[in-house]
């Protein structure tokens, strides 16, 4: 009476070596038992991009069905506005696996958007095209790309002014108002696509010349360049006024799985600058023997504008702004005589003399946090003590005892 489920993600069928391993599997399992199912991650949440792959499915379907496979099940979170008709077709496959899924698809385009078919069709299928086509490698863990701004690698440049293109294509043939509605609605979406894999590729020259440990002159003239074409914008903000609170259009992003892909390219050179210029400021108070926080941050200022100059467009200045908040967080642990006491207090000398560090940014964005902290750090030749002091009004925080 047991039926096991095999599960994995039929849409990395587009990697030849991914799939012979694949088919292995429920061949193998075929021999072992007498029924069995398939479990699958057709997944929206995690990804910014369109992520149809509907003849992988179906042929990945087909083989199932010729190897004792009668159950199926998947996970979905969909991104309707990006995915348009891939779930259709799947339910579709799955009543019948020899479907033809080409006239589903034009059956669904025609009904969906009437006079502007043509062009959505052929949007819908460069979306698919790509995934297939795609050059991504093996990936790192199970749903493959999500959450991973590799992701964007699927939609280069040449193929996202395609897509743009066929979409631009429909709303010059839209005649009524319910197909202008719901071209929107595919609109949005893309747009999201659009200016986030447009910064992520803004900013492949610039990854390149870190991965092959270039000199940092170097990498900071790519930024320069890199500056001049990405949309500094707040991606929060832009998802707020493109999809709104639409969870049909697109699924309610984790906030772990949605951060890396906002900015990936700014906040990953930021970071590797950061880390450069304060590694070697380090080095060299180090070699001085004072390591002394301020004199350490003014040493990365002074670098920092040597590095980057003066003058660029405004997206370059508050590139190279937020590089230079970045390496200044940096500062020493002063020594204490005896160890302090942990009690929530800093009323003690050693936290009076103790460097403090203020002017953080929002984990996994480029963001300056909204609340003012202050860093403290001391230790006694053994241990390290960490101080924190967080200021927020809670003036209006309401906190609710629930009755035992």
């Amino acid at each position: 009476m047991i039926v096991p489920y095999y599960t994995s993600n039929r849409a990395d069928y587009y990697e030849p070596s991914f799939r012979r391993q694949d088919e292995q599997m429920v061949n193998w399992w075929s021999h072992h038992v007498t029924q069995m199912g398939i479990y699958d991650y057709a997944y929206g949440v995690g990804f910014a991009i369109p992520r149809i792959y509907n003849h992988l499915f179906q042929e990945a379907v087909q083989y199932a069905v010729a190897h004792k496979v009668t159950g199926f099940y998947a996970e979905v979170y969909p991104n309707w506005g990006l995915d348009g008709p891939k779930l259709y077709v799947m339910s579709r496959v799955l009543w019948d696996p020899k479907v033809n899924i080409d006239r589903l698809t034009d059956e669904w385009c025609q009904r969906m958007f009437r006079e502007s078919a043509g062009p959505m069709k052929r949007y819908f299928e460069r979306c698919e095209r790509a995934w297939r086509e795609q050059q991504t490698g093996p990936g790192h863990w199970a749903y493959r790309l999500a959450a991973d701004p590799n992701q964007f690698k699927v939609f280069p440049p040449a193929v996202l002014a395609e897509c743009t293109g066929y979409l631009d294509q429909a709303a010059a043939q839209a005649t009524t108002d319910v197909v202008k509605q719901r071209l929107h609605f595919f609109r949005k979406t893309w747009e999201l696509t659009r200016l986030l894999a447009g910064n992520y590729w803004a900013g492949a020259q610039v990854q390149a010349l870190i991965e092959q440990k270039a000199p940092v002159e170097q990498v900071a003239a790519a930024m320069r360049a890199m500056a001049e074409k990405m949309a500094m914008v707040d991606v929060d903000a832009f998802k707020r006024q493109q999809v709104g609170d639409d969870p049909i259009a697109y699924f309610p992003p984790l906030p772990g799985w949605f951060e890396p892909l906002k900015g990936a390219a700014i906040t990953n050179a930021a970071r590797w600058f950061a880390a450069t210029i304060a590694s070697d400021a380090v080095a060299a108070a180090k070699r001085t023997g004072k390591l002394d926080g301020p004199a350490i941050r003014e040493q990365i200022l002074r670098r920092t504008n040597e590095i980057f100059g003066a003058g660029g467009s405004e997206n370059y200045q508050k590139l190279v702004g937020m590089m230079r908040d970045m390496a200044g967080k940096i500062g020493t642990a002063v020594k204490a005589e005896a160890p302090p006491k942990v009690d929530g207090a800093l009323d003690e000398p050693v936290w009076q003399r103790a460097d403090v560090l203020t002017s953080f940014i929002k984990w996994g964005s480029t963001a300056p946090a909204e609340k003012l902290t202050k860093v403290r750090l001391a230790h006694d030749g053994t241990d390290l003590y960490v101080a924190l002091e967080c200021y927020q009004d809670t003036s209006q925080l309401h906190v609710k005892a629930a009755p035992r």
